[in-house]
């Protein structure tokens, strides 16, 4: 297996995650509130949908540098796809919103909450 296999199957986890963790979020938020009372989101909450979005959009956009990568390179060169340029820096974005988009959803549950 290739360094660009890898990478895709690691990119694909990460997507996977993310939107698993954001739809869980948003379909027990309202699990979260008291009774009869309005549904008040935490904005570390919020960020964290948009921050999971953002990962999530890197994400598509590395595998698509992947597949344009692996096709203009040579067999003997695919190898060290994964390592191009233009491969890690949206890589390496899309696990930064990711890993920051982990922190605002902890973060959230710790503003929901409330321990005595």
């Amino acid at each position: 297996m290739s360094s660009a296999s890898f990478a895709q199957e690691t990119v694909k986890q990460v997507i996977t995650i993310a939107t698993a963790v954001s739809t869980f979020t948003v379909t027990f938020a309202d699990k979260f509130k008291a009774a009869g009372s309005e549904l008040v989101v935490p904005w570390t909450l919020g960020a964290s949908w948009v921050l999971f979005a953002l990962a999530i959009f890197f994400g598509i956009l590395t595998l698509m540098a992947l597949t344009g990568v692996m096709a203009s390179l040579s067999e003997a060169e695919q190898n060290s796809a994964a390592y191009r340029p233009n491969v890690r820096l949206l890589a390496g974005t899309m696990m930064l919103l990711f890993f920051l988009a982990i922190v605002a959803t902890i973060a959230a549950g710790f503003s929901i909450v409330r321990f005595v």
